[in-house]
């Protein structure tokens, strides 16, 4: 996974100043190092449930620190980053990256859901990977965020409900509390198995007693050579039947590595989640009057641009030629007109409406009658008269 890749972000809030003068300068000694620290898995109990967790131990100046991940998941905690990269910052310093990760970038769902929940913030191993840069453990966090669970037997339980060792621990080399009391292969069993579980009766009376005692009656005590043959064997030394354990230098570091410490991952605090949830609805109603706030100054400057100042309108009026007006009134009647007189007349004029027609229609409906009068006489007369078709 990249750290360079792109990560969806809800806004562009500023970032808080991150508390470099506390920075970890451990991390600059494991970044010069050959290797990067190996990734190790426990589970966790909450409520009969088992979260596979997966670990980085990081060096600090007062000792050490872990940064975890959830694999049910896949979320890296951000509290745990930022405590190993500035041990020393204080609380105030984390509320505000944390409120401005939270802000910026969709973290929801990655801390489980009810009683599977764990302390602190956890984020995406994408926004891990990009916070990665600015604290400076590109060399460490990588490693996490590509890791995947290993088989189950090598998990280390952890929690109040696991009173059982681990697997590990089964198959691996005697424990420390064998090996420190010198029990090994079945040694320990044949040293107690020789050592007597009583010691011949000590003598309550007095030496003197003891002697007047003997010379009473000397037929009731045995000869001192036959009681020194039937007394107990003394007991045989521990040391002379304990044999030393050899121990090779890897089942040293088997032992060292099953008695690391492992990191505690308490449950949400219900103070705390009670004040987170009061942050992030501050933070909406923050987010929402922001927004509102964005949208109205947008308005306002549309609107702005689309009005002009008064000077510039004045000047504008004073050049500008006056627009070119049409009369659609006369233009219809103007259209009208010219139509008719295009029109031939009609032979029929229907009397009730030569009232409505203008001057020159009438003139032209009455040409037009004398026209065709006259047309008709002309057609009618030569027949009239002598000499004519009919005669």
């Amino acid at each position: 996974m990249a750290p360079s890749a792109q990560v969806p972000q809800r806004n562009s809030y500023p970032r808080p100043a991150l508390p470099t003068n506390e920075y970890n300068n451990k991390l600059k000694e494991v970044a010069a190092g050959s290797g990067t620290p190996p990734v190790k898995f426990q589970i966790i109990l909450r409520e009969g449930q088992e979260i596979v967790v997966g670990r980085i131990k990081v060096p600090t100046p007062q000792g050490h620190a872990f940064i975890l991940r959830r694999f049910d998941t896949g979320a890296i905690s951000l509290s745990t980053m930022f405590r190993a990269c500035y041990p020393t910052a204080n609380d105030i310093a984390e509320k505000e990256e944390t409120a401005w990760v939270k802000s910026t970038f969709e973290t929801q769902g990655s801390n489980g859901g009810g009683k599977l929940r764990l302390a602190g913030t956890w984020v995406p191993p994408n926004v891990a990977m990009l916070l990665a840069e600015s604290y400076g453990l590109n060399h460490i966090l990588p490693a996490l965020a590509n890791a995947a669970p290993e088989s189950r037997s090598t998990y280390r339980k952890n929690g109040a409900q696991n009173n059982t060792p681990s697997k590990g621990g089964m198959h691996g080399s005697p424990s420390a509390a064998a090996v420190a009391n010198g029990v090994v292969n079945g040694v320990g069993a044949a040293a107690s198995a020789l050592i007597p579980t009583s010691l011949p009766p000590i003598p309550s009376s007095p030496a003197k007693s003891a002697v007047k005692k003997n010379e009473d009656s000397p037929s009731r005590q045995p000869p001192a050579k036959k009681a020194r043959k039937s007394a107990s064997p003394a007991p045989a030394s521990l040391k002379a039947l304990t044999l030393p354990v050899r121990s090779s230098p890897r089942r040293q570091a088997k032992i060292q590595e099953e008695e690391e410490e492992e990191p505690d991952v308490p449950a949400p605090n219900p103070d705390q989640d009670i004040q987170e949830a009061k942050e992030e609805v501050a933070r909406l109603r923050v987010e929402h009057l922001a927004a509102q706030a964005h949208r109205e100054v947008a308005e306002a400057e549309a609107e702005q641009a689309q009005q002009q100042t008064p000077s510039k309108k004045r000047g504008i009026e004073a050049t500008a030629t006056p627009p070119f007006k049409l009369d659609m009134a006369k233009i219809q009647e103007a259209s009208e007109n010219a139509a008719m007189e295009l029109i031939p007349a009609r032979p029929i004029i229907n009397r009730r409406r030569l009232g409505n027609l203008q001057p020159t229609q009438k003139a032209a409906a009455w040409g037009g009658l004398a026209f065709f009068i006259g047309l008709g006489a002309s057609a009618l007369i030569p027949t009239l008269l002598p000499g004519g078709g009919l005669w």
